[in-house]
């Protein structure tokens, strides 16, 4: 179901039929049932005015057939409904979840419809904002791009050279208000780390740089866990990961839960399974409603975890029914995903999908992640 962001829920421009339509056909649903938007724009008359608030601020609508560079028009995906499409029209909305819809519509005295106002329309409830980040690239990383993964891997590897470099640039961009903005980040309350080696060595630099301490959670940890495999690559011994005086020694500063002592923190039997990690992620998506719920103000999360864990997080808010492998999202590493969990419902919208301005921005070949 779409909904739009940004803009009085009477209107929707002219410019947006033809995607709500679209998603109407595929998903063989009625259009107004896809979007109530449509409701506005696929009859002749004009949509009437809403009750307008004492001393709300007049904002022009954006309803023109004209198009033009003036106004920024954005709709998002919002899940609560999502049941209703077809899983024919699945994949559609996970490629519409990492676009925004952009249309720009004529602002002048013979484009407006009506007004629309911003007392009510612009102001939202308290959310959860997640930065969620993948973290730099490990050692096993390089294995993977050079085809030793299977002979080379460890059980918890290090961060590359580059990957070291990659958290290093996140981190300043992060420590920079403005340029952190760009992420909706300006303000980072918390962050939330993974427990194995090479995330928590990812959020360091972040936390250098807004002066926070990072809070471990051994439920976001990467899909399979930690675990030694022989060289065929079909049997696993299962590991504990850092334990609780090497995390401490590592970083001081952690805030580590009692789930992790002096024999690590992964209970796994072996090798964690595709479904198992989706299932895990179905939970960690429950916790952090539950987060919200309860929040009374907006607070913004930066969480270091791994491209699997993340892909299953996102199918597990778009597609929950999804199985196997994780093939629907791509993340670089330290690139950057932004939901929003919001408090009185706990619909999750999309914000960024695998930002990586950090990176082009050092313009030094960091880079990486998937083959391109």
């Amino acid at each position: 179901s779409l909904q739009a962001a940004n803009l009085c829920s009477s209107y929707a421009p002219q410019a947006c039929r033809p995607s709500l339509l679209r998603l109407a056909r595929i998903s063989r649903t009625p259009a107004t049932a896809v979007c109530p938007f449509l409701r506005a724009v696929t009859g002749p008359e004009r949509p009437s005015r809403p009750p307008r608030a004492a001393g709300a601020r007049k904002l022009p609508v954006l309803y023109n057939s004209r198009v033009s560079a003036l106004r920024l028009c954005q709709c998002r995906i919002v899940t609560a409904h999502a049941s209703m499409l077809r899983s024919t029209s699945a994949l559609l909305l996970t490629r519409l979840a990492t676009t925004t819809i952009r249309a720009m519509a004529a602002i002048d005295s013979s484009g407006c419809a009506g007004e629309c106002y911003a007392d009510g329309t612009y102001q939202r409830g308290s959310r959860l904002r997640l930065g969620l980040v993948r973290h730099g690239e490990s050692m096993n990383n390089v294995h993977e791009a050079q085809g030793t993964y299977k002979t080379g891997r460890v059980a918890d590897p290090e961060l590359s050279p580059r990957g070291r470099r990659q958290a290093e640039v996140l981190g300043a961009f992060l420590g920079n208000t403005s340029k952190a903005e760009y992420f909706g980040l300006g303000k980072i309350d918390e962050i939330w780390v993974s427990p194995h080696r090479r995330t928590l060595d990812t959020a360091a630099p972040a936390a250098k740089a807004t002066g926070l301490a990072p809070r471990v959670y051994t439920d976001i940890f990467e899909a399979g866990g930690i675990y030694d495999a022989n060289d065929a690559y079909d049997a696993f011994v299962a590991r504990g990961g850092m334990t609780r005086a090497e995390m401490q020694a590592a970083h001081p500063t952690y805030v580590l839960p009692d789930a992790v002592d002096a024999t690590g923190w992964y209970r796994g039997p072996g090798k964690e399974s595709d479904d198992e990690c989706r299932a895990r992620a179905k939970r960690v998506l429950e916790r952090v409603r539950a987060t919200a719920s309860g929040l009374k103000d907006s607070r913004n999360v930066l969480v270091v975890a791994h491209y699997d864990f993340i892909s299953a997080f996102l199918d597990a808010v778009l597609v929950p029914g999804t199985t196997g492998e994780f093939a629907r999202w791509r993340h670089h590493n330290t690139a950057v995903t932004v939901v929003d969990i919001e408090q009185a419902t706990g619909e999750v919208a999309f914000m960024k999908v695998n930002a990586a301005p950090h990176i082009y921005e050092a313009d030094e070949g960091l880079l990486s992640g998937f083959p391109l």
